[in-house]
């Protein structure tokens, strides 16, 4: 079927000079995915915020929760979108005012794994409103490098309890972690970690470089990715003398995100209780 979007189905109005300014914009790709889905949920509708639930923007963005965690408070932090109210009353919006963004800071240093035992490579970041600079070549001493590179984040995350999480930020730093968030967002990098140690386990070889080895297998997969099967979400079910209530649609759970079912119990009081964490609210 071939694609035939027309304006009269509904479109954005974005004035030239701000268009200007995304071109001079550096977000990675996870952030520009955000900003439009914010932009078609608030502009395409024509409003400046609109109430957009973590279950919506990984509809939009196809994105998992905990990267759009990160990249939305990225964005927040650079007062490229803004945030108000909280629980269910928590929406989001753009910061047309592109004054009031903030730049990335002025030079950031990435540097690589050494090429050699008195050589690495340092490349420097391209920052808002500036060139790109030229890739050079630096020595550095073998215990520096030998320090820099051996560097890992070990982070207590908390958001889900996730296994994947854990084993990724043990085995790869947090700046490989960025990079492969950058070039494949949709991408399960816990999958494809295990995917490498049993790999390399059969083939009873030392692996040097878990983020080359990661790299490669999601190169190959030509955005075709695998991930871990994930256990289904535990639903709690109707209480005695609980019924839906066809009046009312499903509202915004202020404690999870997810939405809740309108109750009316036996005594026709009506109410709103969430099947995936159980808090009832008016």
């Amino acid at each position: 079927m071939t694609a035939n979007p027309q304006i009269e189905d509904g479109h954005l109005d974005l004035a030239n000079e701000l268009v200007d300014k995304f071109c001079l914009l550096n977000l990675c790709a996870g952030e520009w995915r955000l900003l439009w889905a914010i932009l078609r949920k608030t502009y395409g509708w024509h409003k400046k915020t609109d109430r957009i639930t973590y279950s919506q923007f990984e509809k939009i963005t196809a994105m998992n929760r905990w990267n759009i965690k990160r990249y939305l408070n990225r964005l927040l932090g650079r007062n490229i979108i803004t945030k108000t109210g909280i629980g269910q009353r928590l929406a989001y919006g753009f910061q047309k005012d592109y004054s009031k963004w903030q730049p990335l800071s002025k030079q950031t240093t990435v540097t690589s794994r050494p090429l050699s035992k008195q050589t690495t490579v340092e490349t420097v970041i391209q920052t808002d409103y500036a060139p790109l600079s030229k890739q050079t070549t630096k020595p550095l001493s073998k215990q520096t490098t030998t320090k820099e590179n051996k560097e890992t984040i070990k982070r207590n995350l908390s958001l889900s309890g996730k296994p994947e999480q854990k084993i990724t930020a043990e085995l790869l730093t947090e700046k490989e972690i960025d990079r492969l968030h950058s070039l494949y967002p949709e991408a399960d990098l816990d999958y494809y970690l295990q995917v490498v140690i049993e790999d390399y386990k059969a083939k009873k070889e030392k692996i040097g470089s878990h983020f080359s080895l990661v790299n490669t297998y999601l190169k190959n997969e030509k955005g075709n990715y695998k991930k871990l099967p994930q256990p289904p979400k535990p639903s709690i079910g109707l209480r005695l003398g609980e019924n839906i209530d066809p009046k009312r649609q499903p509202k915004t759970c202020p404690k999870c995100g997810e939405l809740a079912n309108p109750i009316i119990d036996k005594d026709g009081k009506r109410y709103y209780v969430c099947p995936y964490c159980g808090e009832q609210f008016d």
